[in-house]
């Protein structure tokens, strides 16, 4: 029998009322120990509708011998028709049936006190402001545990929501200093509680806070600071148009005019400071990077310096060809087919440099990355990447001598060939060593030994530090 069985959920399965930001779910493996769970795939909904197929969310693909997981379910879901689903998947890929929760779970976030602001209030100020909370509500409650968060803003001279401080614990006094602020009378001052475990409170805001300077006068010699956030920090994108978001501030005046620019590529026009807008992207499929340049009212200008990458796109006519994963855990791929390229894993798949041959295999050895390639005359070829350069290591004069395979085994790397040698490199030296004289399918290793399989083969062969045995007569 091939379909897995399907788990016994246990929590949540109905009824339960969670407060927490972290959640444990938890489920009963098969009584049989079911050896074609490989992995265990979670599903969740908050909108569960037992006449609708439900709009299930995906929350983790887990171990067959695992039978929890530790859900983040954050601080803004309430929502009281929650369910869990679970299936098992086999390593053919069928998966069993879903096992459903019972009934619906209910899912709410603690919520704490809004603060009382008695300090600041509407009105004038000079240098200096005390801030000043009523604390006496946070006394013997859920809030007493929680700390203050202090931020302000104005729209007369563009200023974002920015941080007076933060984590203030209830009781601390706390003096923001508006010496350096620019006059204006449309400050808006904001404080919120937060806690360790995600919660918040609502925002308390004092607005028409004025602060003037008796004979104030601006010496501006610095340029603006400023960031620019794409598709709400997408990584990848399949259209021209992105949304771009910009925060600009300038510490003495404010922001005059901005523009946006691709280096290389499409520009917009100088404009008033604006924080959303819409570019336009050139054609071509690559990593992007999105400029901005901005000048603040004394001429000073920030140009060029800010810059935010954003975009990788992976061709569709490419395809990944082998994988690796290095001393720190990331995942290296190299793909072949319209373009030749390394790629790095970082949650999302990030380009790092394109090769002029097609890549055959990439290994990760001591602190490098190796990658295999083949000649137009179909010799092996290794490159090695130190995390700056791409660097020729050895161009192979055998025939046929293209890597199929590679594998780390005893601090060595060994490297299978079409033409059935074995390549040993010690990360300095390659010795040649005696394979199976057909083409080299695939090598792993277990830690403990080495084995090998050939193209159009069932031969299985284990090497025993010279040779390379086959285990199957």
């Amino acid at each position: 029998m091939s379909t897995p069985y399907a788990p016994t959920l246990l929590y949540p399965n109905g009824g339960e009322q969670i407060f927490a930001a972290e959640t444990v779910i938890s489920w009963e493996i098969s009584s049989n120990n079911d050896p074609n769970a490989v992995s265990y795939e979670i599903y969740f909904t908050e909108l569960f509708d037992p006449f609708k197929e439900p709009d299930w969310i995906q929350l983790a693909v887990v171990p067959g011998n695992v039978s929890q997981y530790v859900w983040q379910n954050g601080v803004t879901l309430h929502s009281s028709t929650c369910r869990i689903s679970i299936r098992a998947r086999a390593n053919n890929g069928e998966r069993s049936l879903f096992f459903v929760s019972a009934a619906n779970f209910s899912v709410y976030c603690k919520k704490l006190a809004t603060p009382i602001i008695l300090s600041p209030t509407p009105g004038s100020y000079d240098q200096y402001i005390s801030i000043l909370t009523d604390d006496s509500g946070l006394t013997d409650s859920g809030s007493q545990q929680s700390l203050y968060q202090f931020y302000y803003s104005s729209d007369n001279l563009s200023i974002p929501n920015t941080v007076i401080a933060e984590n203030v614990p209830p009781g601390t006094s706390i003096t923001w200093e508006t010496i350096n602020l620019l006059p204006s009378n449309d400050y808006v001052f904001s404080a919120y509680l937060a806690d360790n475990d995600g919660n918040t409170s609502d925002v308390a805001i004092v607005s028409g806070v004025t602060i003037s300077h008796e004979g104030f006068f601006l010496i501006d010699t610095q340029p603006p600071v400023a960031g620019v956030t794409i598709n709400n920090n997408a990584v990848f994108t399949t259209q021209q148009n992105v949304n771009v978001e910009v925060v600009a501030y300038d510490a003495t005046t404010a922001i005059q005019s901005m523009l946006l620019q691709e280096p290389g590529g499409n520009q917009t026009n100088p404009s008033p400071f604006i924080n959303v807008q819409s570019f336009t992207l050139s054609a071509s499929n690559a990593i992007k990077t999105v400029e901005i340049v901005a000048q603040d009212f004394a001429a000073n200008r920030l140009g060029g310096t800010n810059q935010r990458t954003f975009e990788v796109m992976l061709d569709s006519s490419s395809s990944i060809v082998d994988l690796t994963v290095d001393n720190n855990n990331y995942v290296w791929f190299v793909t072949n087919g319209e373009t030749n390229s390394l790629y790095k894993v970082q949650n999302f798949a990030s380009l790092v440099l394109t090769v002029v041959e097609q890549p055959t295999a990439v290994q990760a050895f001591g602190s490098f990355i190796y990658i295999a390639t083949v000649t137009s005359n179909g010799f092996g070829k290794i490159y090695q990447y130190d995390g700056m350069n791409l660097n020729t290591l050895i161009t192979f004069s055998d025939n046929d001598s293209l890597i199929n395979s590679t594998v780390v085994y005893q601090n060595q790397m060994y490297l299978g060939a079409e033409n059935g040698l074995i390549y040993q490199f010690d990360g300095a030296n390659f010795t040649t060593l005696n394979g199976t004289g057909n083409p080299i399918s695939e090598m792993v290793s277990d830690g403990n030994l080495l084995y090998l399989s050939e193209k159009y083969s069932k031969n299985l062969y284990v090497f025993d530090g010279n040779s390379f045995i086959n285990t199957i007569q």
